[in-house]
């Protein structure tokens, strides 16, 4: 377990940029919790993409009570001897018993007694709190495997479109009005949807332990700083998609 750029990384293999930048370890990476996404990794040079996992539609209490017999006999059929889900939870076979007894409860309601709208309506609920459990069942199955996901009879959620941001440049430092105070600041950087203000004590090594800050605006004030010593300051920029770009790191005296 490794500590790099305030993330905290898992196994293998580590590869950095030429600024010392974290580019990979086994391209496996946790991200702090208010950025948590499972994600595959890649990257370039100090710009990260994360790619978020292709997943499925699990809600179902929109549809109209004959479009969610017809959504969920669709999804019968494909999971009927489809190999790649023959272990889901519920089991295809349980499915079965819910989509079957909300089929007889819809037609039984057709004759619009109150006993069989209250049945229909229970069933209905039931068949909704199972699809959305398969559903994930489905996806925790397939990790990802878009062909998978297609064969379940799910409908894929739509990817959102790739959003990108460029390497906002360098960090300007200015002391703050209080000693110890150290003032970050960098463009408004298009696209950013937060950002992190790293800083570490000078001399700056390949073991240097910056540490992080999450913010959400492009600028932040160090406080509680050694006056007298000089510090290292970095910002990146986070995008919609979970995307990271640094910029190259400043120097500043602490007065």
């Amino acid at each position: 377990m490794y500590k790099i750029n305030g993330y905290l990384i898992k196994g293998g293999i580590q590869k950095k940029d030429n600024y010392g930048h974290f580019l990979a370890i086994n391209n496996t990476i946790i991200l702090p919790p208010f950025l948590y996404v499972p994600v595959l990794l890649r990257a370039t040079n100090s710009i990260f993409y994360f790619m978020k996992i292709q997943k499925v539609n699990i809600g179902f209490s929109h549809y109209a009570d004959a479009n969610l017999q017809t959504k969920a006999e669709n999804i019968l059929l494909s999971l009927q001897g489809n190999a790649s889900f023959a272990a889901t939870l519920p089991t295809v076979a349980d499915f079965q018993t819910a989509v079957n007894a909300y089929s007889k409860a819809l037609y039984a309601a057709t004759n619009r007694s109150r006993d069989n709208i209250a049945v229909k309506n229970q069933t209905r609920a039931a068949l909704v709190a199972m699809l959305a459990q398969l559903g994930m069942s489905v996806m925790n199955i397939a990790n990802g495997d878009v062909t998978m996901l297609k064969s379940s009879g799910f409908t894929l959620t739509k990817s959102p479109a790739a959003s990108y941001i460029s390497n906002l440049g360098t960090v300007t430092l200015s002391n703050g009005i209080t000693s110890g105070e150290l003032v970050a600041a960098i463009p408004r950087v298009p696209g950013a949807q937060s950002y992190l203000y790293e800083i570490a004590p000078d001399p700056l090594a390949a073991t240097t332990d910056w540490q992080s800050t999450p913010a959400t605006r492009s600028k932040y004030v160090f406080t509680n700083l050694e006056a007298g010593k000089k510090y290292w300051v970095r910002a990146a920029a986070i995008g919609a998609g979970g995307q990271i770009a640094y910029g190259p790191a400043s120097a500043q005296f602490v007065q």
